[in-house]
């Protein structure tokens, strides 16, 4: 700028003056890392700027909104955050990150189906995990959870059942009927339940 003055006496002097431009404000970094499990809150993000005058505040919303000098913030969950940043003049400037979301941990607990007093094996995958009943398993129709854990601490868990048969025969029938003493007959036994069919049968 050129600044003059002048009197009266239309004498004047001529000066010049130049006002600077501060740097703008510009994000240089901006990092996120995700929660380590589905639906965890563990996930961070850290934010760096340039420009501006004097100390630059970095704040985030949702949460808080969360506010320091340093530009790093923790205890997040996945979803999109509004980042800002403003120097001490009230100047600012603003964007949006996401924080993903991990994929959860896939558990599959299998039923079981098995006849009275048989042990049977319970399966689930991955492999590795808990049964909340003995594997193998020998009972009671009953329902167990499976809980596997993966390398980062995360969970997964499931539910299945072990539905369990009994063997129970129909009255036996004897075609027909002996005659004589001494004599044979035959004895017809059908089981009533159709799952678990016994091992041997003896006609005598």
């Amino acid at each position: 700028y050129t600044i003059t003055v002048t009197d009266a006496n239309n004498c004047s002097k001529t000066s010049s003056v130049t006002i600077t431009q501060p740097t703008a404000l510009s994000f240089s970094s901006l990092t996120g890392v995700a929660p380590t499990c589905n639906g965890g809150n563990n996930g961070s993000l850290a934010v760096s700027a340039t420009g501006g005058t004097g100390t630059r505040t970095y704040s985030i919303q949702p949460i808080g909104p969360q506010a320091n000098t340093v530009g790093n913030f923790s205890a997040l969950s996945s979803g999109s955050y509004t980042v800002n940043v403003t120097d001490i003049n009230g100047c600012s400037l603003t964007t949006t990150y996401t924080i993903s979301q991990p994929l959860p941990v896939i558990v599959t607990a299998s039923d079981v189906t098995t006849c009275q007093g048989v042990a049977t094996n319970l399966t689930a995958i991955p492999a590795g995990g808990v049964f909340s009943i003995p594997n193998p398993y020998s009972g009671p129709g009953t329902s167990f959870t499976y809980t596997y854990t993966d390398g980062n601490g995360c969970i997964g868990i499931d539910t299945a059942n072990v539905f369990v048969h009994t063997v129970s025969l129909d009255p036996m029938q004897v075609t027909p009927s002996p005659v004589c003493i001494g004599g044979t007959a035959e004895l017809s036994i059908q089981p009533s339940g159709r799952f678990c069919v016994p091992l041997t049968t003896n006609n005598s």
